[in-house]
């Protein structure tokens, strides 16, 4: 009887001890939400692009309390930080048709797939920066290292306004 007990508390051990190894596997996971790409050879392909568009334009909307937006020209890019130590990153963005609207979000690549990163005071969902303006070199999405963290800016001209915005 002594022996059963001591190998039924083995095993809930055993077992219990696989479920914190994936749970705790799945938290890291967590802080990246929603796949948006994935590497193709030599190709950033952006997963679920209606989707996407449809989420942005209206927060663009909703940011500029405008009637109808039209967003074009969705791309991922790899980019370098400003700031601190200058690493690599990746981005989302896209424009209005007049260029005179970008919006950008940061991109997490893991294992050849980018994730949107969660924001963090928003669980599930995902931040995005608004630039709006005419600048002679662009109002654009820029990111910038800041305490080892990558950030969201709009690129400085004196004309360039930048929104931050949630998806959900």
């Amino acid at each position: 009887m002594k022996h059963s007990i001591l190998l039924i508390l083995f095993v809930l051990l055993v077992s219990c001890n696989s479920k914190t190894e994936k749970r705790s596997g799945q938290e890291h996971v967590d802080t990246y939400i929603n796949e948006a790409g994935e590497i193709k050879g030599d190709n950033y392909v952006i997963a679920n692009l209606e989707v996407i568009k449809q989420k942005w334009e209206q927060s663009v909307q909703q940011a500029l309390n405008s009637g109808t937006t039209h967003l074009t020209n969705f791309k991922i890019k790899q980019v370098a930080t400003e700031g601190e130590a200058g690493e690599n990153g990746y981005i989302l963005t896209a424009e209005t048709e007049d260029g005179m609207v970008s919006v950008a979000t940061i991109l997490e690549l893991k294992k050849g797939k980018f994730y949107f990163e969660e924001n963090p005071g928003t669980p599930r969902s995902y931040r995005v920066v608004i630039c709006i303006g005419n600048c002679e070199k662009g109002c654009d999405p820029v990111v910038s290292l800041v305490d080892g963290v990558k950030i969201l800016f709009c690129s400085s001209c004196p004309s360039c306004e930048k929104i931050d915005s949630n998806i959900l």
